[in-house]
Parts: C-alpha cells; structure tokens; sequence
C-alpha cells in the first residue's frame, strides 16, 4: 500500500479551524500544503460561528457547539464520504469527544496529538501558547486523558493573538517564552500550540537545541497515519 493511500484510494483530509478568525484560516492554508505527503490532499474550512479566537471558558462552550455544527453540516455534504481522516485545528479541542462521536473516520486534535508526539521524545514537556487563560484550561484537558503529571509547565506568549504572517515578530515573542521554559524546567521537548503559531516552531527551532513541536504539524501527521493504518470506522 502506498503511504498515500488506503485500500486504494487516494487520501482526502478535512482541517476545521475552530475560531472564526479567517486570519487562521488561510495560514492553515498555507501551511497545510508543504506538511502533506505525495497525493494527499487537504481541504480547509472555518466554523460558520463562534469567537474570533477562543481564549476563555465560556468562549470554549460556545465553540464546542459550533463545531459539532459544522461537521454536522459537512457531514450532511455527503456523508463524509470523502474524507479519510480530520484535524480539530483547535488547540484547546472544544467539542472534540463530540465531534469523534458523530464522524466516520478518525478525527486528531491538538493538544492531545502535540503532547503525545512530545512524549516520544522524551517523559515530559512544557508548553508555550497564546492567551493568559489558557494554562488554567490546558491543565483541565490533560488532566482528563491522563497527561498532566507529564507536563512540567505552561507558559503564555505576551501580546496580541497574531498569526506569523500578521506579525512577523511573533517568532521572536515566542522564542523568549520557549527558551525561559528550556533554562527553567528543562522539558525533554515543547510544545508551541495554538492554530495562530504554525509555522513558528520550524522558524526558531534552529536557535534552541530543546526539540519544538507544532501542535498543528503533529495533529496532521496523525492523521495522515491513521488515515492510512485505520479501518473507516463508524460513528461512535
């Protein structure tokens, strides 16, 4: 079988950004192409609804809704059937567990495939993302599939919610957050999560010798790997 595809057929993969930042949406877009193997492809949407960016508890209530809704309606498209596999291109998951019971093929999200992929390097990790609320919330998810004792700490990256291509400097806010996480607890590798921040782990990786993982890129190539390896399952 060709790594490509899976009894044949060629894979088609479905990304949900789930903020409605359109800002997020297209860097997703631009990113997803160059992380996929030979005749994969990807299709890349945004919810209909919900925050701008997701950075409080109630904000992730709200998104969880509207993402079950949009891959209802994707769903509805025709069946799914054309899909192999999906990324909830979300960091904080909302409506994860949800959308995992209702889709036809695999769905990754990212946190939960960052910190597995962090943990093949190693026994723990740390943590650098956007939003002052989000270390409380991370804590909660990890905590509930049994991942919090392997994370050593969670760090929020100062500023405005900006992706790299709104802001060039992002790159270099994130490096002071991920190199003080490196002196002070030093984690076997970091994650850098957020829809927002793909793309800044391959650019300040080579200034940092801690490995870096985009929560995005890991949450992908899951995918791609259950995609090929995974019986199309049904609904839960």
């Amino acid at each position: 079988m060709e790594p490509a595809e899976r009894g044949g057929h060629a894979l088609h993969l479905l990304v949900v950004n789930g903020n409605t930042s359109e800002a997020m949406t297209e860097t997703l877009r631009r990113a997803v192409g160059p992380m996929l193997p030979a005749g994969v492809t990807a299709e890349v949407r945004g919810v209909a609804r919900g925050p701008r960016y997701i950075g409080t508890p109630e904000e992730v209530v709200e998104a969880a809704a509207a993402i079950e809704e949009e891959f209802a309606v994707i769903l509805s498209e025709a069946d799914g059937s054309r899909y192999s596999a999906a990324v909830l291109a979300c960091f904080g998951e909302p409506g994860l567990g949800a959308v995992r019971k209702i889709c036809p093929f695999p769905v990754t999200g990212m946190a939960e495939a960052s910190a597995h992929a962090a943990m093949q390097l190693g026994a723990d990790f740390a943590v650098a993302t956007l939003g002052e609320r989000w270390p409380a919330m991370l804590r909660d998810l990890y905590r509930n599939v049994g991942l919090d004792e392997r994370c050593r700490a969670i760090a929020t990256v100062p500023g405005q919610v900006r992706t790299l291509q709104e802001d060039p400097r992002m790159a270099d806010r994130v490096f002071e957050v991920v190199e003080d996480l490196a002196h002070r607890v030093d984690p076997a590798a970091i994650v850098i999560g957020g829809a927002a921040l793909v793309g800044v782990a391959a650019a300040i990786q080579h200034r940092i010798d801690t490995p870096l993982i985009d929560s995005f890129s890991a949450a992908l190539g899951q995918a791609i790997a259950l995609a090929c390896t995974a019986p199309r399952c049904s609904p839960m």
